[in-house]
């Protein structure tokens, strides 16, 4: 029971496969621990598939724009069986194309960043255009990128593999 609240907690929408393929529990024992916390979960339908998360009373609190650039193999892809979730319909990109350096905005990958060496800036390249507010978030979760590396500026370049 700990472990299902815990996982759709912070997985969450995720699907009983998702749960399944992260815990290493058996389908079996996945659902017997999704029945034991049942009452904290909410289902939630899309496209015939089945998600499940915490309901949104006991969820933790989520602020209304965030960006994070993730490293390589980052557990928000490999954590799920099923990863196109996480990919805007638009963008029609696998969800292989994008286990290298990602940037997510608000849940989504939006595209990709990198460092060549110690010298050059963090570079961002984006899928789409992004909104004022997204592009605020971004520049932040770059700036403190780069400042934890004790670099001083960063370079966005916008569709360039759109």
């Amino acid at each position: 029971a700990r472990l299902t609240r815990l996982y759709f907690r912070s997985h969450g929408p995720a699907t009983l496969q998702d749960f399944v393929w992260w815990s290493g529990l058996s389908t079996a024992d996945a659902k017997r621990g999704m029945e034991l916390v049942e009452r904290s979960l909410e289902k939630q339908t899309i496209e015939e598939t089945v998600y499940w998360s915490i309901r949104s009373d006991e969820a933790l609190g989520r602020l209304s724009s965030a960006a994070h650039l993730l490293p390589v193999f980052d557990e928000y892809f490999v954590a799920y069986k099923e990863r196109e979730i996480v990919f805007a319909p638009q963008d029609g990109r696998s969800s292989w194309d994008t286990l290298g350096p990602a940037i997510v905005i608000n849940g989504v990958a939006a595209g990709t960043w990198k460092r060549t060496n110690d010298k050059k800036p963090i570079e961002l390249k984006f899928t789409r255009t992004l909104k004022k507010t997204e592009r605020a978030v971004v520049t932040q979760a770059a700036a403190q990128y780069a400042e934890f590396l004790g670099l001083n500026r960063v370079q966005v370049s916008e569709n360039l593999f759109r």
